[in-house]
């Protein structure tokens, strides 16, 4: 199944040219669980701990979740360790499975998928992240470009019957190093979103970095912005950025806000874990799973 990214008019420098259509991405019926995955740091090298580690991930969530229920996989950035090709060409090959067994994926980007050590902005990493991760992965076909289209695909969005689930790339900007911004046009795009859904729908919102840590390395830069769109509006915000799981039931009058470890780390013994959420018509639900051992 496909992702979409919004349509949008040619001149997207005016406000008003920026549209949410209805009824753009994959649909589902009734509400929609998602497996929210963060900072993966899939390495070149095939022997890395993350690359085995997401490996036994991928098996066990093929494991858990029978035919016809396979939920929805968000991964909110970092997929890779330095946003290098070769890198980008493994996480293709380790969450394939997903895709072949009827999972559907999403993804933002993070800083690590955009530059070395997430610490420098490159477009041509952009452009892999673009081309692999949305072209090649998730099967969009305006991704397959060798020229950057991510300001077309952002914000990324999933219809359902009863929730709305939305990306934002929050890497886009070369003067940001470790931080993220969202801008103006995603914000805007933003706002259509929401004020033109049906109130009744569950609204589900993930990025990479952190939206109310201040410190320069973890914040967004106009996260303030966001938050105000989103306060009681949205009943589920899901991010990573900074490895340390976090959740915070009705900050800013959101259902709750989700922070990701990350999600190929052991950690004494244990893990790794992922958040599991259902959203639709009613309450968000949410749990913290563990990857059982070997």
């Amino acid at each position: 199944m496909v992702g979409a990214g919004l349509r949008h008019r040619a001149d997207v420098g005016s406000t008003q040219a920026l549209r949410y259509p209805a009824g753009s991405g994959p649909r589902y019926r009734g509400h929609v669980r998602c497996i929210v995955l963060s900072d993966l740091h899939v390495h070149r090298k095939p022997e890395a701990g993350e690359n085995r580690t997401l490996e036994r991930l991928v098996a066990h969530l093929r494991q858990r979740f029978a035919a016809g229920t396979r939920p929805h996989v968000v991964i909110t950035g970092d997929l890779t360790d330095n946003g290098a090709e070769d890198e980008y060409h493994r996480v293709v090959a380790l969450l394939r499975p997903l895709v072949e067994d009827g999972f559907v994926l999403t993804a933002c980007p993070g800083n690590h998928d955009v530059g070395l050590k997430g610490n420098s902005f490159m477009t041509s990493a952009r452009i892999d992240f673009q081309r692999h991760v949305l072209g090649e992965l998730l099967g969009m076909a305006r991704a397959r470009s060798s020229s950057d289209r991510m300001a077309e695909l952002y914000p990324l969005v999933t219809q359902g019957s009863d929730a709305v689930l939305v990306g934002l790339d929050t890497a886009n900007d070369e003067g940001m190093l470790a931080s993220g911004r969202i801008g103006r046009r995603q914000l805007e795009l933003l706002r259509e979103i929401v004020s033109e859904r049906d109130r009744g729908k569950g609204l589900l919102v993930f990025l990479h970095h952190h939206p109310f840590d201040r410190r320069r390395s973890m914040r967004v830069e106009d996260a303030e912005a966001m938050l105000d769109l989103l306060d009681g509006q949205a009943d589920v915000l899901c991010f990573g950025h900074r490895h340390v799981w976090g959740k915070w039931p009705g900050y800013r009058n959101i259902g709750v806000v989700l922070a990701s470890g990350k999600s190929t780390k052991q950690e004494r013994r244990r893990g790794p874990w992922y958040w599991e959420v259902t959203v639709g018509r009613g309450a968000p639900q949410w749990a913290r799973r563990l990857l059982p051992r070997r």
